[in-house]
């Protein structure tokens, strides 16, 4: 009889933390919808959709992953990469990566980058430093909405950065 109380107290304690997490892990659904910035003739579309996202540049899929909101911040957890799209970003026309057109969970993606730039005969360094940098991805943003128009505040590398979009 002892040992169903502490599994029932172990059951509510396990329950309550769930519940208080997902209170603490929302969403905002004032972002819900596609957000563009143009700049330079690039086209960045934002897609966010009760809690995932998915990011692409002149309508070619990049990133795609989860994203959570408190009260004035975001924080976006890429899951994977799309090869067409890293491609674009890194102006690998000649497809030198060797990436394929599909979706790359960031494990799988990092195995790739890693021989390739290692082919192309990047230092041990650099390659280390470019996985290290893929796999510390999370964003947190300071985020405001008013309108149409949605406001990412950022810090990266002791630089602040904004970015600007609208609803499309």
């Amino acid at each position: 009889m002892r040992n169903k109380k502490n599994y029932s107290g172990m059951l509510v304690l396990l329950i309550g933390t769930i519940v208080i997490g997902n209170l603490s892990a929302q969403t905002d659904n004032r972002l819900n919808g596609s957000w563009v910035q143009i700049t330079e003739g690039v086209e960045f579309e934002l897609r966010l959709r009760n809690g995932n996202f998915e990011e692409l540049y002149n309508d070619i899929s990049f990133r795609r992953g989860t994203f959570t909101t408190t009260i004035r911040e975001i924080t976006i957890v890429p899951t994977h990469i799309h090869g067409d799209g890293f491609k674009f970003i890194m102006g690998d026309t000649e497809n030198e990566l060797g990436l394929e057109s599909k979706w790359y969970t960031f494990y799988d993606f990092i195995i790739i980058m890693r021989a390739s730039l290692l082919r192309l005969g990047l230092s041990e360094r650099d390659v280390n430093e470019f996985v290290e940098s893929a796999l510390t991805s999370d964003t947190t943003s300071t985020y405001s909405v008013d309108g149409n128009i949605l406001t990412l505040m950022s810090t990266l590398q002791e630089q602040k950065h904004s970015i600007i979009l609208t609803r499309r």
